[in-house]
């Protein structure tokens, strides 16, 4: 429930639903958490184009790196990039606090990889982007 209004939250905040209330259920969010377990859920995330996924850092005392293969731009319908910045052809977000989390809307259908740097090891996984909007 929490993750649920943290994305709802974060579309609405950062523009990447902010079209003509007539659109807005054309967009969709998903949320990965980093946790104890490793990545919840087990690390693909799928949406449709214009979609954001949020990932959220639920790890005590301990802040996350997360890096999407995928170069750092903004369209119109689709400008989220909370926590993100360009590093080459990858989008980065860096020291992700505790209970803090980064946002990135995704406007290219197709499958980008992700990795979450935590000390001593790295989760990996995927997001899932479908090329149809409803």
């Amino acid at each position: 429930m929490v993750l649920r209004m943290l994305a709802l939250a974060t579309l609405g905040l950062c523009g990447c639903a902010a079209v003509a209330p007539a659109h807005a259920d054309r967009f969709e969010s998903a949320a990965i958490t980093v946790a104890d377990a490793g990545l919840q859920p087990a690390g693909v995330a799928r949406v449709r184009r214009f979609g954001t996924v949020v990932f959220r850092n639920a790890l005590p005392g301990m802040p996350v790196r997360v890096t999407v293969m995928r170069p750092l731009a903004s369209s119109l319908p689709c400008s989220t990039m909370l926590g993100f910045t360009p590093e080459g052809d990858a989008s980065v977000a860096r020291g992700v606090l505790p209970q803090a989390f980064a946002a990135l809307c995704f406007h290219e259908a197709g499958s980008f990889p992700f990795v979450v740097e935590i000390t001593g090891r790295q989760l990996r996984g995927t997001v899932e982007v479908a090329d149809e909007v409803r």
